[in-house]
């Protein structure tokens, strides 16, 4: 995308991206504090830095007590 959008991926490369499918992204749409996006046009579009931010808010560290 260019212009104003060019910060923006459509639902087609966030599939890619991710490999996987359009009801993955719905699930984690609708996961709470879920996959942020934003309809121009009938367009659903999903801002990069804002993926980038919901992947990170999911990573897990493992509890130390466990390993042991």
């Amino acid at each position: 995308m260019t212009g104003l959008l060019e910060d923006f991926i459509d639902r087609s490369q966030l599939m890619a991206d991710f490999k996987v499918t359009s009801r993955t992204i719905n699930r984690y749409e609708n996961q709470p504090n879920g996959l942020p996006n934003i309809v121009i046009g009938g367009r659903k579009l999903y801002r990069r830095s804002a993926v980038i931010d919901w992947v990170k808010s999911k990573e897990r560290k493992p509890n130390p007590r466990r390993s042991a």
